[in-house]
């Protein structure tokens, strides 16, 4: 049985791919069609967007040897910040600047990496933690585990939602709290817990009937009414309370 499941999805992958293929010129033209014109109206403007100011730098380091040469003890020390949203253009510039990486100083997480849809890998940014490592004495790495704005309980229920094998599983790096919270202004007042899961569910609806998007959005929007009625009648003001909505 599981062999025949098996061969029943690689025949439909093949499908699907071959399906594909059929459409794959028509988009790729259209795409190169959307690059030129593109291209275009920036030259008319006399504009750069972001990719232009990174690639023209990347390639006036690697075309003008003379540039590279000017540039390359022009600085004391390089030192970039999220540096877990880049990608390897980046750091071959980085590596140009900073005289092969001894002026450099990098800061970054790769639990938020962000950026991949503008091309970011965070892949480099662990090769070049990996590298920096197998250095040994000859660099510095220093791990910061300690998070000074968020309380124990909300890193501990950070830890069990994205430490599962679905999430990030053993490469999750665990925080732990460093927030003194008799210098927070507004301390929780709750007597309820401060983290507070509601799961909003609904039995199968009657024949012949159904309960719209919009049932369930008030539904919702009441248990968090609720909520913040009683932290205001627990002494927590109105303007310490946000809702923040996912599209």
């Amino acid at each position: 049985m599981g062999e025949w499941a098996q061969e029943l999805a690689e025949i439909c992958l093949n499908a699907l791919q071959a399906a594909a293929r059929i459409h794959f010129a028509t988009l790729r033209g259209l795409a190169s069609d959307v690059l030129a014109a593109f291209e275009r109206i920036k030259r008319e403007a006399c504009v750069l967007d972001n990719t232009d100011l990174v690639t023209k730098a990347h390639r006036a380091l690697e075309d003008y040897p003379a540039i590279a040469r000017e540039y390359a003890h022009a600085f004391r020390l390089v030192m970039i910040d999220e540096f877990q949203d880049t990608d390897q253009m980046g750091i071959d510039m980085v590596m140009r600047l900073s005289g092969g990486g001894a002026r450099l100083c990098t800061v970054g997480d790769a639990q938020q990496s962000i950026y991949r849809f503008r091309g970011a890998d965070v892949g480099v940014f662990r090769a070049h933690e990996a590298r920096m490592r197998a250095m040994g004495d000859a660099a510095m790495v220093r791990t910061l585990d300690t998070n000074y704005r968020s309380n124990a309980d909300v890193l501990s229920f950070v830890d069990c939602l994205f430490s599962g094998r679905a999430m990030f599983g053993a490469s999750f790096m665990s925080l732990r709290s460093g927030r003194d919270e008799s210098r927070i202004d507004a301390p929780y007042r709750g007597s309820a817990p401060r983290i507070q899961i509601v799961l909003v569910q609904r039995s199968k609806p009657p024949k012949g009937s159904s309960i719209d998007s919009s049932c369930k959005t008030a539904v919702a929007a009441d248990a968090i009414a609720r909520r913040f009625e009683r932290l205001r009648a627990e002494g927590h003001r109105a303007r310490d309370m946000v809702v923040l909505l996912g599209r």
